[in-house]
């Protein structure tokens, strides 16, 4: 078994990757515009 802090790692930085993706995504589409 994993750590649960190894678990709460990997969730926190799973979710910070996935909203600094979707701030980028965000703004590449006001470039866009």
């Amino acid at each position: 078994m994993e750590h649960p802090a190894f678990l709460l790692w990997k969730i926190f930085t799973d979710r910070a990757v996935s909203n600094f993706l979707f701030i980028s995504d965000k703004k590449m589409l006001n470039k866009n515009v």
